[in-house]
C-alpha cells in the first residue's frame, strides 16, 4: 500500500509534524510491501489561493496548472490519503482547506451527471483525517463542534468524492500548567488500516510473520521488466485498459515504482513507442549488416526489416499511436524517431547516388511510403510481399534519380 500523508502546519518541530512522522514509521513498519510520500505544504510553498486558472479548470476549459497536476499525480499513486493538521476554527487551516479547493477538482475527483447525480472519482482512496487541537473532549462535544467538523468534512467534502473517509480521530492537548500530553476523542482512536494507535507512548506494531524481502533491480532492468509487462498488457487487455495502476499491479511492483519511471500515462506509451523503434533499429542494424554493399540489396534489407518490425507487434503499435495521437510526448518521439531513420538512411543509402547526395526530401518520401506500406499489410489490405517489393523499387528509384 502507497500512503500520501499531507501535513499543513508552519512548524516543522510542531506536534503535528511530530504525529505525522510517528504514522509514516508506524505504515512503513506495518508491512515490507507499505510506502509512503509525505507533502508538507507550508515547506513546499503551496499556493492555496484560488486562482482564475483554477476557475478556468472548474468549467473544464484549460488544462490543470502546473502544481495542481503534480498534485493530482500524487494523488493518483496513492492507496490511502492522511491528512495531518491543526483545527483552526474547527476546520482546516488555509492552507489545506485551499489545498482541497484547488486539488479536488471538477472532472478528476468528482463529476457532476446530467442526471444531477455525482460519480465519485476517487473511490480507490482510503482517507484518515487526524486533526490536533487544543480544547479538551467535553467542549468539543458539549458544544457540537465535532459533529460540525464531520458534516463539514467527512461528509462535504470526502463523501463527496470518496467512497468514505476511513477515520477521524481528533487529537486534543489539556491546557494545564504541565507540559502538553496529547490525548483523543474518543479515548483512544485507532487508526485500523495504518496499523496505528495515535498515542505517542504507544509502539507501533509489527506484522506477525514479516514479509520476505523485496528482489530490488537496477533501474535498466526494472525498466525493462515493465515494458515486458506493458507490452503483455496490450497485447491481452487493448491500450485502453494500460494505466500506470495496472502496470504496477501485473509488474508485482508498487504504484511509485511505475510512476517514478514513467511519471504518466502518456510517458508510458511514448517509452512503449521508443522501445518499438529500438527494435526496430536493431532489425535494420542486423539486415544491413548481413546485405551487400549494394543499391538492391540495402534496399530490400530497409524494405524488409520496416514492415516485419510493424507486423511483430501487429496491431499493438497501432493502438498506442492512437492513444497518443496529438499529444506532445509522440509527436517528440516519433520526431526524433523519424530523424534518427533518415539520418540511417543517408549512411546506408547515400553513397549509391550517382549525382551527388540524396535530398532529406527523398528521405522523407521512403519513410512515408514504409510506414503507409506497413500499416497497410498490418490491415490485411496489401500482402507483406508486394508491400516489400514497391518499397524496395522505390528505394532503389529515389536513389539513381540523385
Amino acid at each position: 500500500m502507497h500512503s500520501l500523508i499531507v501535513v499543513a502546519h508552519p512548524e516543522p518541530g510542531s506536534l503535528t509534524h511530530a504525529v505525522a512522522s510517528r504514522i509514516g514509521d508506524a505504515i512503513l513498519a506495518a508491512s515490507n510491501g507499505n510506502t509512503i510520500e509525505v507533502a508538507d505544504l507550508a515547506a513546499e510553498g503551496f499556493d492555496p489561493r484560488f486562482n482564475p486558472a483554477d476557475n478556468a479548470l472548474f468549467r473544464q476549459t484549460a488544462a490543470p496548472p502546473a502544481d495542481v497536476a503534480a498534485e493530482h499525480a500524487r494523488l493518483d499513486r496513492a492507496d490511502a490519503l492522511v491528512l495531518v493538521y491543526p483545527l483552526y476554527w474547527w476546520s482546516f487551516p488555509a492552507l489545506l482547506k485551499g489545498w482541497i479547493d484547488r486539488v479536488f477538482t471538477q472532472g478528476w475527483a468528482y463529476a457532476d451527471g446530467a442526471d444531477g447525480k455525482v460519480a465519485k472519482k476517487l473511490q480507490h482512496l482510503q482517507v484518515h483525517l487526524v486533526g490536533l487541537g487544543g480544547a479538551d473532549a467535553g467542549m468539543i462535544e458539549r458544544r457540537g463542534y465535532g459533529t460540525a467538523m464531520k458534516t463539514q468534512i467527512d461528509i462535504g467534502i470526502f463523501d463527496y468524492c470518496v467512497a468514505r473517509a476511513c477515520s477521524h480521530p481528533r487529537c486534543c492537548l489539556n491546557r494545564t500548567a504541565e507540559p502538553p500530553r496529547p490525548t483523543c476523542i474518543p479515548p483512544p482512536v485507532s487508526v485500523v488500516p495504518l496499523g496505528l494507535l495515535l498515542l505517542p507512548d504507544v509502539s507501533p506494531p509489527m506484522p506477525a510473520r514479516p514479509e520476505p524481502p523485496r528482489r530490488r533491480l537496477p533501474r535498466d532492468q526494472r525498466a525493462r521488466q515493465l515494458l515486458d509487462v506493458a507490452w503483455a498488457l496490450v497485447g491481452e487487455e487493448g491500450t485502453d485498459a494500460l494505466s500506470l495502476g495496472r502496470l504496477a499491479e501485473a509488474a508485482g511492483v508498487t504504484k511509485p515504482v511505475a510512476y517514478d519511471h514513467f511519471v504518466t500515462r502518456n510517458g508510458l506509451l511514448a517509452a512503449l513507442y521508443q522501445d518499438y523503434d529500438q527494435r526496430q533499429t536493431a532489425v535494420f542494424e542486423e539486415r544491413i549488416g548481413k546485405a551487400k554493399a549494394q543499391l538492391k540489396d540495402r534496399a530490400r534489407a530497409i524494405a524488409g526489416g520496416y514492415i516485419d518490425c510493424v507486423l511483430s507487434q501487429g496491431s499493438e503499435i497501432q493502438g498506442i499511436l492512437a492513444a497518443l495521437a496529438g499529444s506532445p510526448e509522440l509527436m517528440e518521439v516519433k520526431r526524433r524517431y523519424q530523424e534518427e531513420f533518415i539520418a540511417k538512411c543517408a549512411e546506408w543509402l547515400g553513397g549509391f547516388a550517382t549525382g551527388g547526395d540524396v535530398p532529406d526530401a527523398g528521405y522523407w518520401a521512403i519513410l512515408g511510403a514504409a510506414e503507409s506500406l506497413s500499416e497497410a499489410v498490418a490491415a490485411g489490405s496489401v500482402e507483406q510481399t508486394a508491400a516489400e517489393g514497391e518499397l524496395e523499387r522505390l528505394i532503389g528509384a529515389v536513389v539513381k534519380r540523385n
